[in-house]
């Protein structure tokens, strides 16, 4: 199981943040994708993911994400009124997608990545959430990343064989047959490890947990929870000098 998604060990990385932080601040991001108006907005929500990767040390997918976000953003703001014609509609799609679900994208990636499910677990005990949504919540988030590993090695498996497009004999039927029936088969397996393991660790017992992680807030959860209300005020005020 890939150790990047939900891993049960903390990895080292730049900057903690508490579990509850990243939540609320995933959410004042993706709360201005599809409805704001104002590019600084739209900026601002991207610099929270965007300065999240670079203090957790992957500069290289800040690099590209930056660059291209940058790029996306100059284009809506300078090109999509003085264009038309078909090089608008693209340029509009384009530009809309990258600056409106990037950003949402890259915080939902960041919480994965720097969360394990003892502190993900932790945090929702802690906002009083009930274990009918913990349970499946800490089940879902282990489940995606393993069904994604169980997919690689049955294209790998497959490959082996031979089983690829153009060289399956029953074409495109036949190869989804290869593919999709042994994910089924291992996606129920994989669901009913995944919840047996859950109640063994205790989630499902009527008596309180107790967690071996801290989780808290410091100085830089303050810092983000901060820009999370500052993105959160200029989308609600609507128009303004920002626009």
């Amino acid at each position: 199981m890939q150790n990047e998604y939900m891993q049960s060990v903390k990895s080292k990385t730049g900057l903690s943040l508490d579990p509850r932080t990243k939540i609320l601040v995933m959410l004042a991001v993706n709360l201005p994708a599809f409805t704001a108006d104002s590019w600084v907005v739209l900026a601002l929500a991207a610099m929270i993911p965007l300065s999240l990767m670079l203090f957790c040390r992957k500069y290289s997918s800040f690099g590209i994400c930056a660059v291209l976000y940058a790029l996306s953003l100059l284009a809506d703001v300078f090109l999509v009124d003085t264009t038309a014609g078909a090089v608008n509609v693209v340029i509009t799609m384009v530009s809309g997608v990258v600056c409106r679900m990037m950003p949402g994208i890259l915080m939902g990636y960041f919480l994965l990545t720097t969360t394990t499910v003892s502190e993900f677990v932790a945090s929702m005990e802690r906002w009083h959430i009930p274990k009918l949504i913990i349970i499946p919540l800490s089940v879902m988030f282990r489940f995606i990343p393993t069904i994604k590993e169980e997919c690689t090695a049955i294209n790998d498996a497959m490959r082996m064989r031979g089983i690829s497009f153009g060289k399956t004999r029953g074409g495109v039927v036949s190869l989804m047959e290869y593919r999709l029936v042994p994910l089924l088969i291992s996606s129920v397996k994989i669901g009913d490890e995944l919840s047996s393991s859950a109640l063994t660790r205790g989630l499902g017992s009527p008596v309180k947990r107790t967690n071996i992680c801290k989780i808290g807030f410091h100085a830089a959860d303050m810092i983000y929870i901060l820009l999370a209300v500052i993105t959160t005020i200029l989308f609600m005020s609507g128009g303004g000098w920002w626009q």
